[in-house]
């Protein structure tokens, strides 16, 4: 059994369950298609949280967080985190 044959025994089975006739070309290709538009959304806001200003925020109030709950005792070791981790996530 080929790939084609594969295809019209699909398209068939679906079209007996539904009474309805299917290109599975045509999904296969809409699929496609919407792949690629999911792709661009999610790449978008991606970048979106991982910009400077959202990454320095976030980093903010989790080490002004952690320094409350330690009562200040460590604020330059905190500092010193918070720091190292904004050069690894931030782009300045």
């Amino acid at each position: 059994m080929n790939l084609d044959d594969i295809k019209n025994t699909v398209s068939e089975k679906i079209s007996e369950l539904t009474g309805q006739e299917v290109d599975l070309d045509a999904v296969v290709s809409d699929s496609k298609a919407n792949l690629g538009d999911i792709k661009e959304t999610v790449t978008s806001k991606a970048a979106e949280l991982a910009s400077e200003e959202n990454t320095d925020g976030i980093l903010d109030t989790v080490a002004g967080a952690v320094d409350s709950a330690t009562g200040g005792k460590f604020a330059d070791k905190i500092e010193a985190a918070r720091d190292f981790l904004d050069s690894k996530l931030g782009d300045e």
